[in-house]
Protein backbone atom coordinates (compact mmCIF):
# COMPACT_ATOMS: atom_id res chain seq x y z
CA UNK A 1 0.00 0.00 0.00
CA UNK A 2 3.16 1.89 0.94
CA UNK A 3 4.65 1.46 -2.30
CA UNK A 4 1.88 2.01 -4.58
CA UNK A 5 0.85 5.37 -3.13
CA UNK A 6 4.39 6.63 -3.08
CA UNK A 7 4.15 5.40 -7.39
CA UNK A 8 0.72 7.40 -7.46
CA UNK A 9 2.34 10.52 -6.05
CA UNK A 10 4.98 10.40 -8.24
CA UNK A 11 2.65 9.51 -11.64
CA UNK A 12 0.86 12.70 -10.49
CA UNK A 13 3.94 14.38 -10.13
CA UNK A 14 4.74 13.91 -13.62
CA UNK A 15 2.02 14.04 -15.48
CA UNK A 16 1.77 18.05 -13.81
CA UNK A 17 5.20 18.73 -14.48
CA UNK A 18 4.31 17.55 -18.56
CA UNK A 19 0.78 19.76 -18.25
CA UNK A 20 2.84 22.92 -17.17
CA UNK A 21 6.17 22.08 -19.70
CA UNK A 22 3.10 22.10 -22.16
CA UNK A 23 1.27 24.78 -20.94
CA UNK A 24 4.90 26.72 -21.06
CA UNK A 25 5.64 25.95 -24.20
CA UNK A 26 2.69 27.45 -25.97
CA UNK A 27 2.64 30.73 -23.62
CA UNK A 28 6.39 31.32 -25.29
CA UNK A 29 4.99 30.20 -28.63
CA UNK A 30 2.51 32.98 -28.30
CA UNK A 31 4.80 35.53 -27.41
CA UNK A 32 8.05 34.85 -29.87
CA UNK A 33 5.62 33.79 -32.76
CA UNK A 34 3.02 36.17 -32.75
CA UNK A 35 4.83 38.77 -33.78
CA UNK A 36 6.64 37.18 -36.45
CA UNK A 37 3.18 35.57 -37.89
CA UNK A 38 1.99 38.93 -38.29
CA UNK A 39 5.21 40.38 -40.11
CA UNK A 40 5.77 37.69 -42.78
CA UNK A 41 2.80 35.32 -42.58
CA UNK A 42 2.26 36.77 -46.27
CA UNK A 43 3.70 34.77 -49.25
CA UNK A 44 6.90 36.32 -50.79
CA UNK A 45 8.13 37.93 -47.51
CA UNK A 46 10.92 37.08 -45.44
CA UNK A 47 12.79 38.42 -42.50
CA UNK A 48 16.30 38.80 -44.59
CA UNK A 49 14.37 41.42 -47.46
CA UNK A 50 14.82 43.78 -44.39
CA UNK A 51 18.48 44.03 -45.52
CA UNK A 52 18.01 45.08 -49.62
CA UNK A 53 17.86 48.62 -50.49
CA UNK A 54 14.53 50.66 -50.46
CA UNK A 55 13.73 51.52 -54.11
CA UNK A 56 11.06 53.56 -55.80
CA UNK A 57 9.71 50.51 -58.09
CA UNK A 58 9.30 47.18 -58.09
CA UNK A 59 8.63 44.73 -60.87
CA UNK A 60 7.00 41.77 -59.69
CA UNK A 61 7.08 38.89 -62.11
CA UNK A 62 4.65 36.18 -61.87
CA UNK A 63 1.95 37.13 -59.73
CA UNK A 64 -0.55 33.64 -59.45
CA UNK A 65 -3.87 33.61 -57.56
CA UNK A 66 -2.23 35.50 -54.44
CA UNK A 67 0.12 37.78 -55.25
CA UNK A 68 3.48 38.42 -53.29
CA UNK A 69 1.56 40.49 -50.04
CA UNK A 70 4.71 39.88 -48.02
CA UNK A 71 7.04 41.44 -50.45
CA UNK A 72 5.00 44.48 -50.79
CA UNK A 73 4.48 45.56 -47.56
CA UNK A 74 8.23 45.56 -47.55
CA UNK A 75 8.06 48.26 -50.11
CA UNK A 76 5.15 49.70 -49.08
CA UNK A 77 5.95 53.23 -50.90
CA UNK A 78 7.44 51.89 -54.41
CA UNK A 79 5.18 52.01 -57.16
CA UNK A 80 4.38 48.16 -58.30
CA UNK A 81 4.20 46.87 -61.85
CA UNK A 82 2.77 43.62 -62.38
CA UNK A 83 3.50 41.55 -65.33
CA UNK A 84 1.82 37.92 -65.92
CA UNK A 85 0.27 36.52 -69.01
CA UNK A 86 -2.81 35.21 -67.35
CA UNK A 87 -5.67 37.91 -66.83
CA UNK A 88 -7.06 35.69 -64.25
CA UNK A 89 -4.23 36.59 -61.75
CA UNK A 90 -5.17 40.34 -61.86
CA UNK A 91 -7.65 39.85 -59.07
CA UNK A 92 -5.10 38.82 -56.59
CA UNK A 93 -3.36 42.50 -56.92
CA UNK A 94 -6.71 44.30 -57.05
CA UNK A 95 -6.40 46.40 -54.14
CA UNK A 96 -3.01 47.89 -55.72
CA UNK A 97 -4.28 48.87 -58.86
CA UNK A 98 -6.50 51.22 -57.62
CA UNK A 99 -3.61 53.54 -57.11
CA UNK A 100 -3.51 54.64 -60.81
CA UNK A 101 0.20 54.65 -60.53
CA UNK A 102 0.58 50.90 -60.49
CA UNK A 103 0.39 48.94 -63.71
CA UNK A 104 -0.62 45.49 -65.01
CA UNK A 105 1.03 43.89 -67.77
CA UNK A 106 -0.33 40.52 -69.41
CA UNK A 107 2.74 39.48 -71.31
CA UNK A 108 4.76 35.77 -70.71
CA UNK A 109 8.36 37.14 -70.42
CA UNK A 110 11.20 35.30 -72.41
CA UNK A 111 14.45 35.44 -74.09
CA UNK A 112 12.77 36.95 -77.41
CA UNK A 113 9.13 37.91 -78.39
CA UNK A 114 6.50 36.69 -80.08
CA UNK A 115 3.84 34.08 -78.89
CA UNK A 116 4.58 30.83 -76.84
CA UNK A 117 2.11 28.18 -75.14
CA UNK A 118 1.49 28.40 -71.29
CA UNK A 119 0.78 25.59 -69.10
CA UNK A 120 -2.42 26.46 -66.97
CA UNK A 121 -2.05 24.26 -63.56
CA UNK A 122 -4.53 24.25 -60.65
CA UNK A 123 -3.51 26.21 -58.68
CA UNK A 124 -3.11 29.12 -61.39
CA UNK A 125 0.87 30.14 -59.28
CA UNK A 126 2.08 26.63 -61.27
CA UNK A 127 1.35 28.10 -64.48
CA UNK A 128 4.73 28.39 -66.79
CA UNK A 129 6.09 28.13 -69.99
CA UNK A 130 7.73 24.94 -68.81
CA UNK A 131 6.67 21.36 -68.87
CA UNK A 132 7.39 19.65 -65.34
CA UNK A 133 9.48 16.48 -65.38
CA UNK A 134 7.08 13.70 -66.01
CA UNK A 135 3.70 15.36 -66.20
CA UNK A 136 0.55 14.20 -67.48
CA UNK A 137 -1.09 16.21 -70.67
CA UNK A 138 -3.94 15.73 -67.93
CA UNK A 139 -2.25 18.08 -65.35
CA UNK A 140 -2.71 21.25 -67.53
CA UNK A 141 -4.53 22.88 -70.08
CA UNK A 142 -2.36 25.04 -72.97
CA UNK A 143 -2.98 28.66 -74.29
CA UNK A 144 -1.08 31.01 -76.60
CA UNK A 145 0.38 33.93 -74.89
CA UNK A 146 1.67 37.08 -75.98
CA UNK A 147 5.68 37.27 -75.15
CA UNK A 148 7.69 40.09 -74.60
CA UNK A 149 11.22 40.52 -73.13
CA UNK A 150 12.12 42.90 -69.61
CA UNK A 151 14.21 45.30 -71.96
CA UNK A 152 11.74 45.84 -74.62
CA UNK A 153 8.78 45.83 -72.20
CA UNK A 154 10.98 48.62 -69.85
CA UNK A 155 13.67 50.32 -72.51
CA UNK A 156 17.00 52.18 -70.61
CA UNK A 157 15.55 55.40 -69.55
CA UNK A 158 12.16 53.94 -68.33
CA UNK A 159 13.30 53.92 -64.86
CA UNK A 160 15.05 57.42 -63.52
CA UNK A 161 15.16 55.98 -60.03
CA UNK A 162 15.77 52.82 -58.13
CA UNK A 163 14.24 49.68 -58.79
CA UNK A 164 13.98 45.64 -57.64
CA UNK A 165 12.71 42.92 -59.42
CA UNK A 166 11.42 39.64 -58.82
CA UNK A 167 11.07 36.99 -60.85
CA UNK A 168 8.92 33.51 -59.85
CA UNK A 169 8.06 31.77 -63.43
CA UNK A 170 8.05 28.25 -62.72
CA UNK A 171 11.31 27.20 -64.28
CA UNK A 172 11.55 29.60 -67.19
CA UNK A 173 13.44 31.85 -64.56
CA UNK A 174 16.94 32.53 -66.91
CA UNK A 175 14.93 33.05 -70.27
CA UNK A 176 13.48 36.03 -68.23
CA UNK A 177 16.58 37.25 -66.94
CA UNK A 178 18.27 36.78 -70.69
CA UNK A 179 15.30 38.95 -72.30
CA UNK A 180 16.30 41.66 -69.22
CA UNK A 181 19.95 41.80 -69.17
CA UNK A 182 19.82 45.50 -69.56
CA UNK A 183 17.10 46.67 -67.21
CA UNK A 184 18.79 43.91 -64.88
CA UNK A 185 22.19 44.97 -64.97
CA UNK A 186 20.96 48.61 -63.27
CA UNK A 187 18.36 47.71 -61.12
CA UNK A 188 18.70 47.52 -57.05
CA UNK A 189 18.06 44.55 -55.99
CA UNK A 190 16.82 40.59 -58.37
CA UNK A 191 14.81 38.30 -56.04
CA UNK A 192 14.76 34.86 -58.09
CA UNK A 193 13.28 31.68 -57.56
CA UNK A 194 15.21 28.58 -57.74
CA UNK A 195 15.20 24.53 -57.62
CA UNK A 196 17.90 23.46 -54.74
CA UNK A 197 19.11 20.17 -56.04
CA UNK A 198 16.07 18.54 -57.87
CA UNK A 199 14.74 19.41 -61.14
CA UNK A 200 11.37 20.16 -61.11
CA UNK A 201 10.25 21.39 -64.90
CA UNK A 202 11.52 20.50 -68.41
CA UNK A 203 14.72 23.11 -70.09
CA UNK A 204 15.19 24.85 -66.59
CA UNK A 205 17.79 26.39 -65.13
CA UNK A 206 19.84 25.05 -61.80
CA UNK A 207 20.43 27.12 -58.75
CA UNK A 208 24.03 26.78 -60.19
CA UNK A 209 23.14 28.47 -63.20
CA UNK A 210 21.14 31.58 -61.49
CA UNK A 211 23.86 31.94 -59.23
CA UNK A 212 26.66 31.79 -61.81
CA UNK A 213 24.81 34.16 -64.04
CA UNK A 214 24.22 36.79 -61.81
CA UNK A 215 27.60 36.69 -59.90
CA UNK A 216 29.12 36.98 -63.64
CA UNK A 217 26.89 40.78 -63.95
CA UNK A 218 28.38 41.98 -60.71
CA UNK A 219 25.45 40.70 -58.22
CA UNK A 220 26.26 38.91 -55.08
CA UNK A 221 23.58 36.79 -52.63
CA UNK A 222 22.06 38.97 -50.23
CA UNK A 223 19.79 36.43 -48.67
CA UNK A 224 17.89 33.35 -49.06
CA UNK A 225 14.62 31.90 -47.86
CA UNK A 226 14.28 28.08 -48.63
CA UNK A 227 10.43 26.73 -49.41
CA UNK A 228 8.67 24.95 -46.36
CA UNK A 229 6.06 23.33 -48.94
CA UNK A 230 7.96 20.66 -49.28
CA UNK A 231 9.14 21.64 -52.75
CA UNK A 232 12.47 21.76 -53.63
CA UNK A 233 13.11 25.23 -54.17
CA UNK A 234 14.41 28.57 -52.72
CA UNK A 235 14.08 32.25 -53.33
CA UNK A 236 17.80 34.14 -53.76
CA UNK A 237 17.67 37.79 -53.48
CA UNK A 238 20.83 39.14 -55.64
CA UNK A 239 21.97 42.96 -54.81
CA UNK A 240 24.69 44.41 -56.68
CA UNK A 241 28.18 43.51 -55.46
CA UNK A 242 29.55 47.72 -55.28
CA UNK A 243 26.49 47.88 -53.25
Amino acid sequence: MYVKTIISKKFNFLLLFNTLEIRIKNILKKIFFKEKKIKYQDKGGWPGLKILPKVDYLIDIGIGHQGTEGLYRFFPEAIKYFIDPLEETKSAVSEYLKDSRNKFFTFALSSSKGNLELFIREPISQSGLNTKLNEKESNYIKRLVPVETLDSLFPKGTFNSSYGIKIDVEGHELDVINGGSKLIADSDFVIVETSLSKKRFNSSPSFNDIYSYMIDINFRIASIRVSKDGIDHCDIAFVRADS
